[in-house]
């Protein structure tokens, strides 16, 4: 028989309702299935450290940049030997994190244009971060981008997520207890005409703070400082993140709600996490239903 012949006649056999569970399900489900690389959006991140990829410890402990958007080689480094967090392998979904202690581990990224926000009419910033902490009473730090001035950073205490673009403008999200891995989301829209102020959003693992989007105002001047990841930028310890960091990606710019969903199921899928807001894509459920109605279909005909 051709082959042609032949597929047709299989699918005579197997009945179109049977096809239609069968592709129904396997697609619905293969769209939720982990992603192995940073998913395709319309904008790529100017900074992206993955636990998985690029970490050298040694004599310069070193996290790798593997981002494509902007200039690239953002390398968070340390050179202190009593500063150096650990590499951890299979401690999230079988992936690997960088640990930090809590009392003087920390890296740092040489300051660069991708990673400055400062003063400006449309100027944004998103981020995202998949960490756990430890330590709950004191400020941990997850990124600080200060040193004399401030320009942004994230940092948790009391089990609260922190914000800042300007000091004193702090403000509160809640946070996991500590302990279980979140996914914290974070954006920054200057939309202000003065081009100083403008709205934030913070969510974690999904569920956005109840006071999005948050007004601030009176944002300070980029500055030439560093970029830290785990520590406070202006007091070398006694603010340093305890706990793991398993990925960190930097966009310069705020992300649609398609790309900032897009993101955040990537990551909820590669670290196997179930944040309120990981649910198959609305194109995963309607082939599932469409599946489901094939074999429902399938089965009256059997029965008629």
């Amino acid at each position: 028989m051709k082959p042609a012949l032949k597929i047709m006649h299989e699918l005579k056999i197997f009945g179109v309702c049977n096809v239609l569970a069968v592709l129904g399900l396997v697609f619905g489900l293969a769209s939720t299935a982990v992603a192995t690389t940073f998913p395709a959006i319309t904008t790529q991140p100017v900074l992206w450290l993955d636990a998985g990829a690029g970490v050298t410890p040694g004599a310069t402990f070193t996290w790798a940049d593997q981002s494509a958007g902007g200039a690239g080689g953002h390398d968070a480094t340390q050179n202190g030997a009593d500063s150096q967090p650990t590499h951890q392998t299979n401690v999230i979904n079988g992936l690997p994190v960088v640990r930090f202690d809590g009392n003087d581990d920390w890296l740092q990224i040489a300051d660069h244009a991708d990673l400055d926000i400062g003063h400006g009419v449309g100027k944004g910033f998103t981020a995202f971060a998949v960490f756990n902490s430890t330590g709950s009473s004191a400020q941990r730090h997850l990124f600080d981008k200060r040193g004399t001035t401030f320009d942004y950073g994230v940092f948790n205490v009391s089990n609260a997520s922190r914000w800042y673009v300007a000091d004193p403008a702090h403000q509160n999200a809640p946070l996991a207890s500590p302990g279980p891995f979140s996914i914290l989301s974070y954006d920054m829209d200057q939309s202000g005409v003065d081009g100083t102020s403008g709205t934030t959003n913070i969510w974690v693992d999904g569920v956005a703070d109840n006071s999005n989007p948050q007004a601030y105002s009176a944002k300070v001047a980029q500055n030439d400082d560093p970029l830290f990841i785990g520590r406070h930028g202006a007091i070398l310890s006694g603010y340093n993140l305890q706990g793991d960091l398993a990925e960190l990606i930097f966009f310069d710019t705020v992300l649609s709600a398609t790309d900032l969903n897009d993101t955040g199921y990537y990551l909820a899928d590669k670290y196997g996490l179930t944040p309120e807001s990981a649910v198959p894509e609305p194109a995963s459920i309607l082939l599932m239903l469409g599946g489901l109605v094939g074999m429902l279909l399938s089965r009256r005909r059997r029965h008629a």
